[in-house]
């Protein structure tokens, strides 16, 4: 279990793997809303990253999901924010 925050209002996320091994789910510990990501969400920003700069909310308009990959992504690739521009890269 990773916790992570989102960006702007600095709200805590809690991502695990989903227990059918597939994909991940991110928990709001305050409300305990929940939601799912898919391995094919990740693998497909993966790729987008790899040709360049991703704007924020292009992921994804949820912020638990858009943060939730980039948690993930950020296990494997050095993953770089950029909040004048709003973009996610790899460096």
């Amino acid at each position: 279990m990773t916790s992570l925050e989102s960006r702007h209002q600095k709200r805590p996320y809690l991502i695990e793997r989903h227990s059918s091994g597939k994909g991940y789910v991110v928990t709001r510990p305050g409300t305990g809303s929940t939601v799912k990501i898919s391995e094919r969400l990740i693998a497909t920003t993966s790729a987008r990253l790899a040709l360049g700069p991703v704007q924020y909310r292009s992921v994804s308009s949820t912020v638990a999901v858009e943060r939730g990959v980039m948690a993930v992504l950020a296990e494997t690739l050095a993953i770089v924010h950029d909040d004048v521009e709003r973009t996610y890269a790899i460096t």
